[in-house]
């Protein structure tokens, strides 16, 4: 089996940036990234909302966050297998994920503390507890605040790592016909048991787990691990899977408050078609362009930052064009910086780690050799 340091993209060819990364990936964050701050952004400054405008049929946001959610599918086996180490995988994953994260939840937590916070004074009683679920983001299923608000889909996200590290444990993350049945399976078991026992799931959240495995038959396709035939076959049956999900999640059970049947098919539609879509078009040049590459490597910043840049415009009371006269630049320029001072180095920092104790033993060899 080759080494870590030995892994390479493969197949990538013209669709690697410089750095080794898959272009049409970041170019699906960066986009990703300005979708859900495009709906946010909207409703802040009043132009639409859940029953006004465009909200009943298409919600940029979700189309962001499903678009995440598959590149998640795409690009977590390959980090698991290049690591080829549970521990090591782990590691990155929780420098990549938690500073910009506890960072952001600091800030929030000092805007709470002096009355200037999302939340009313108060709205916090048991602070041990409190930072516990935050740490685990298991505070929006405890409906407590969430000082992080953009951080419920961090959750999907590790469990997601969870899922695929238990099935990289057991030897069975390259068995794709296995893992895209249990997930065909398992969404239809809920919808049905749903469906019957008039109970409402989250069959959406399900969903987005069954997304992030369609994410991962693209890889294995492009890996050529999965034939053409085998890969249209198992996608299909996916989709259909979750189209029978949404309908009981969301036709079924109706939660028009939040959002609409048809607005959850339109918006995972789109998704889909825009991560098809750059998928196909990985080669051309368009996946090249630096501004594009740029937004998608700060992705992560633009997601979690967007979200206290609202809430300081919040206390300002800016609707209209001047809320997102501000929100744009301003979510931008913060985004450069918090990559810069917190995320990079945070990614940076296990990686020179396991450089030094590689030339640590390669020094300690070299002089074993010469004992």
């Amino acid at each position: 089996m080759p080494t870590p340091e030995k892994v390479r993209l493969p197949n990538a060819g013209r669709a690697a940036t410089s750095s080794g990364r898959y272009a049409f990936i970041d170019v699906l964050r960066g986009v990703a990234a300005l979708l859900v701050i495009f709906q946010h952004g909207g409703e802040g400054a009043g132009w639409f909302s859940v029953t006004t405008g465009f909200g009943p049929w298409v919600n940029f946001g979700q189309v962001g966050v499903l678009t995440f959610f598959l590149v998640s599918g795409f690009v977590i086996p390959l980090s698991l297998e290049r690591a080829n180490a549970l521990g090591r995988f782990w590691k990155h994953r929780i420098f990549r994920i938690y500073p910009l994260y506890l960072a952001i939840f600091a800030f929030e937590f000092a805007l709470y503390l002096i009355g200037d916070g999302a939340y009313p004074p108060g709205s916090v009683h048991n602070f041990g507890y409190f930072f516990l679920l935050h740490l685990f983001f298991l505070q929006d299923y405890a409906h407590l605040p969430n000082f992080v608000s953009a951080s419920w889909t961090l959750s999907m996200e590790f469990a997601w790592y969870i899922l695929l590290s238990f099935a990289f444990a057991v030897g069975a993350n390259r068995r794709s016909v296995l893992l895209a049945m249990l997930t065909v399976a398992g969404m239809l078991a809920l919808s049905v048991a749903s469906y019957v026992l008039h109970v409402r799931i989250p069959l959406g959240r399900f969903g987005i787990m069954a997304t992030c495995v369609v994410g991962l038959l693209f890889y294995r396709r492009h890996t050529r691990e999965l034939g053409e035939r085998a890969f249209l076959a198992l996608v299909g049956a996916i989709i259909l899977s979750i189209v029978l999900g949404i309908y009981v999640g969301f036709g079924v059970f109706p939660r028009p408050e939040i959002t609409t049947v048809q607005c959850v098919f339109v918006s995972w539609g789109i998704a889909y078609l825009l991560f098809i879509g750059c998928y196909a078009a990985r080669e051309q040049s368009i996946m090249q362009l630096k501004p594009l590459l740029g937004l998608g490597t700060i992705s992560y910043s633009l997601y979690l930052v967007h979200p206290t840049v609202q809430n300081l415009i919040g206390l300002a009371n800016i609707e209209g064009w001047a809320h997102l006269a501000i929100l744009w630049p301003a979510t931008l320029a913060l985004s450069c910086l918090t990559y810069r001072f917190i995320e990079k180095p945070a990614i940076d920092y296990p990686r020179r780690m396991e450089r030094k104790k590689k030339e640590r033993l390669e020094i300690k060899g070299q002089a074993l050799a010469n004992d």
